[in-house]
C-alpha cells in the first residue's frame, strides 16, 4: 500500500529515506529526525521540492540502510547518536529499544535494501505497537456524492458519476487534496460557494485520471 504526499524536505526526495508527517502541513513529509516516534513510510521516487510523491506504508520496499545488514535482520530507523543522516536506517540491535522497526530485511548488503515493511515502535520491554493508524486522514474511497474533510487526503471514486465538494479554501492555505477517478464515470470537483479551481467553477475527472489541487487561501490550484 502506498499514499501520495507533497515532498517538503527542501531538496530532491531520497529513494529509500524514511519520512514523518511534517509538523506543518500533514499532507507533506520531511525526513524522521531521531527524535521521531513514529513515521508515515517510505520514500519510492525521487522527485522536486514541493511535488507530489509515493510513499510506500506497507509490502516491499526499498529501503537505505547506512550498514551492512543481512537477510533476515530487522531494520530500525534512526535514533539519537547513530551518526547517520535523517530518514536512513540501521540493523536493529536488542540493546536499542525502544526503536521504531520499519521491517525486516529481504537482501543482506547495504545501501538499497529490499524491506518487507511492518511498521511498529518496539518498546523497552520488547511489545510492539503497529504506527499504521497515525495516517487514518490519508485515504478514503466512496461510489456517491461527498464533500472533503479536514481528514481527507486521497479520495478514491471508484463506481459512478457524481460531484466531488470542496470545502472553503480561505483558513486553508498549503491545505492539499488528491481525488482519482478508477470507475468508468465522469467526477466533477465543485469548489465552496464563488471559489475557483485554477480559475474554473468546476474540474472534471475522467477515467483513470488523478487531480491534486492546493488552497492559496482563496481558491483552488491544480497542482
Amino acid at each position: 500500500m502506498s499514499l501520495m504526499l507533497k515532498n517538503n524536505t527542501g531538496d530532491i526526495s531520497k529513494i529509500g529515506y524514511v519520512v514523518i508527517a511534517d509538523p506543518r502541513n500533514p499532507q507533506a513529509f520531511v525526513y524522521a529526525p531521531p527524535s521521531a516516534t513514529k513515521i508515515i513510510g517510505v520514500i519510492c521516487e525521487s522527485v522536486p521540492k514541493y511535488a507530489m510523491c509515493e510513499i510506500a506504508t506497507s509490502g516491499m520496499a526499498k529501503v537505505f540502510v547506512s550498514e551492512r545488514t543481512v537477510h533476515g535482520s530487522i531494520i530500525r530507523t534512526i535514533k539519537a547518536g547513530d551518526r547517520i543522516s535523517s530518514g536512513t536506517c540501521k540493523t536493529a540491535k536488542s540493546a536499542d529499544v525502544p526503536y521504531i522497526r520499519v521491517g525486516t530485511a529481504l537482501d543482506t548488503g547495504k545501501g538499497l535494501i529490499s524491506v518487507n515493511l511492518n511498521i511498529e515502535y518496539v518498546s523497552s520491554d520488547g511489545s510492539s505497537s503497529s504506527l499504521s493508524g497515525s495516517i487514518k486522514w490519508a485515504y478514503r474511497a466512496t461510489t456517491t456524492a461527498t464533500t472533503l474533510t479536514d481528514t481527507d487526503y486521497q479520495l478514491e471514486c471508484t463506481a459512478n458519476t457524481f460531484n466531488v465538494s470542496l470545502p472553503t479554501a480561505i483558513g486553508k492555505e498549503g491545505r492539499v487534496y488528491s481525488v482519482k477517478n478508477s470507475g468508468t464515470g465522469t467526477i466533477t470537483v465543485v469548489p465552496s460557494g464563488s471559489e475557483k479551481i485554477d480559475d474554473e467553477t468546476s474540474q472534471q475527472i475522467q477515467e483513470d485520471e488523478n487531480l491534486v489541487i492546493v488552497s492559496n487561501n482563496a481558491n483552488w490550484c491544480v497542482i
